[in-house]
């Protein structure tokens, strides 16, 4: 199926209600994915976490910031921090801001709408940061644009589907910044 998705993803363009919604996207963006609400098991059983458990949360979160460090030491400066969890996205927002750091924030009422913000964001993205186990949403909206894709545990779901076989996927352990 993965030569059947390749032909196809191409086939996903914005339309004009999302580029009237989101303009003027840095070219050195770095997308956050931080899925907390609905994949950790504070909130879920461990299973539908994919083993995040609440005390995980503070290792992905030092691990998280101590990336995003390296790419500010990097020149980096222009991040957008995609979340189901408006507490956690509204944290990482702050924490980076108030070190003159560039916050992305295109927020708009529709959950919906905000979902095709998300994606188009993301494949836009010169990085995108998965801060969770696994999260098809993401690596998705990677594969749109080859949007180079960081993850930072060994993800099942993608190494059984050879998605690591992709040139854009990879381990935080394999990544040269």
């Amino acid at each position: 199926y993965i030569n059947i998705f390749q032909k196809l993803i191409h086939q996903f363009q914005p339309t004009q209600k999302l580029l009237n919604l989101v303009s003027n996207i840095p070219t050195n963006l770095i997308t956050v994915h931080l899925r907390r609400t609905d994949k950790s098991s504070k909130y879920v059983s461990a299973s539908a976490a994919h083993g995040i458990d609440l005390k995980d949360i503070d290792d992905l979160n030092n691990k998280t910031k101590n990336l995003i460090g390296r790419f500010i030491e990097k020149g980096f400066h222009h991040f957008y921090f995609a979340s189901d969890c408006p507490n956690t996205k509204h944290e990482y927002e702050q924490y980076y801001q108030n070190q003159n750091q560039n916050i992305i924030n295109y927020k708009i009422n529709q959950n919906i709408e905000q979902t095709y913000i998300d994606i188009y964001l993301m494949s836009q993205s010169k990085y995108i940061i998965l801060s969770q186990r696994h999260s098809s949403f993401s690596l998705f909206s990677s594969m749109i644009n080859q949007t180079q894709f960081i993850f930072f545990y060994e993800d099942s779901i993608v190494n059984n589907n050879k998605y690591t076989n992709l040139n854009h996927i990879c381990n935080i352990n394999n990544l040269n910044i």
